[in-house]
């Protein structure tokens, strides 16, 4: 593993232990969620909602006049995690090792869960292809800055 890959897995480590002792969850931007994608939300973990509000503000000083379509799918792009709740040790084991375990190939196939998930329950096509990695090549590249962290 080259060394800003390790340096990047620490701090994302360090922000869940960090985040998972908050007493309160930051509130969410305006997005104009719908129902469902409001469901999917509070499914995810707090720790990756954290991970989404900073990916979220990163991102919108890369592409300041983004559509909601956009953003909502800045801020779902991990909703694909839900749905293996993996603990730290569990997503680090994944990233490390890869799909050795099952549920560790879920995790790793969290994004294109994801899109699934939010193309069955009624996302938009512009939401629910971001977060598969799908779409317009400059908001697809200005996500994968603003979430490398």
């Amino acid at each position: 593993m080259t060394t800003p890959r390790f340096l990047h897995l620490v701090r994302r480590a360090t922000r869940w232990v960090v985040d998972s002792r908050s007493a309160s969850e930051r509130s969410i931007p305006m997005v104009n969620f719908s129902v469902q994608e409001v469901q999917h939300w509070q499914a995810m973990v707090v720790q990756d909602r954290l991970h989404a509000i900073r990916v979220l503000a990163r991102f919108d000083t890369l592409l300041p006049n983004a559509s909601d379509e956009v953003r909502r799918g800045v801020l779902l792009h991990d909703v694909g995690k839900s749905v293996n709740r993996l603990g730290l040790v569990g997503r680090i084991a994944a990233t490390v090792f890869g799909p050795v375990r099952p549920s560790w190939r879920v995790y790793l196939d969290h994004e294109q869960i994801g899109a699934e998930i939010l193309r069955r329950s009624g996302s938009s096509s512009v939401t629910w292809m971001l977060v598969g990695g799908r779409g317009d090549p400059g908001t697809l590249r200005a996500l994968r800055l603003a979430d490398d962290e």
